[in-house]
């Protein structure tokens, strides 16, 4: 089957799984210049729709943190899992690498139980690489109380970003009687990737596959995309699409 056809077959039904995983098999290096087109095609009819207030750019994207390091990672898969450290330490702090440089519009933290009018908050920034050689800066903190198990939004900032640290303060028994000292659901880090011409020159495939699954599966609030989106990249790296 060509590359043409199985672009096509994805383009009319995102969810025709099968589709995309013959694509990655079928996609070389000589085959960018299609799916450039339908990447960039997919693009803006999510910057129309869903992304018209900002992408997640935060989902799936690697986390570290100073405690509860096997469930920081909770905070961006969409399902509202808690990352709660039981470490009463103050300050304890997340990280999570947006893996290219972005803008970021906003920061939104969904809160577990009432920490969001009792946790301290602070969100800073670096354009750093993953080394975290540049150090942060700080975007905002929490200025108002979050309902139960609601959201605190930080408002965005213009410098590119390519680190988003989360770092949380006063800790205190929670509300269950669990013996934790924090907690957070989600964080959804909204805006839109900086990239430059000549970074798009020299995408691999498997970036493109990428970025045209993260722009066919735009509402990543729905199970359906957030599934779909979940299925695609993980066959990605799995298929090691040629460059």
């Amino acid at each position: 089957v060509s590359v043409l056809l199985l672009a096509r077959a994805v383009e009319r039904c995102p969810y025709n799984l099968p589709a995309w995983q013959f694509l990655f098999k079928a996609s070389t290096a000589s085959t960018s210049q299609l799916l450039r087109a339908r990447v960039e095609a997919a693009e803006a009819a999510a910057k129309s729709g869903p992304w018209k207030h900002g992408r997640n750019l935060s989902f799936h994207r690697p986390t570290i943190a100073s405690v509860d390091v096997d469930r920081a990672c909770n905070v961006v898969d969409g399902t509202d899992s808690e990352w709660f450290p039981a470490d009463a330490t103050s300050p304890q702090w997340l990280e999570i690498d947006l893996q290219k440089a972005c803008r970021v519009q906003a920061v939104r933290v969904k809160w577990w139980g009432d920490y969001g009018s009792r946790n301290s908050l602070q969100v800073l920034s670096s354009a750093a690489t993953a080394d975290r050689s540049q150090g942060f800066c700080k975007r905002g903190e929490r200025t108002s109380n979050a309902e139960f198990n609601g959201w605190t939004e930080i408002s965005g900032w213009q410098d590119p970003t390519r680190i988003v640290r989360l770092e949380v303060g006063n800790p205190c028994p929670d509300c269950f009687s669990l013996g934790k000292r924090y907690g957070i659901r989600r964080v959804e880090v909204l805006g839109s990737h900086v990239i430059a011409s000549q970074q798009e020159e020299t995408e691999t495939t498997s970036a493109l596959l990428a970025r045209w699954a993260e722009a066919a599966f735009p509402a990543i609030d729905e199970l359906a995309d957030q599934q779909g989106l979940r299925f695609v990249l993980s066959r990605i790296a799995e298929c090691a699409v040629p460059s």
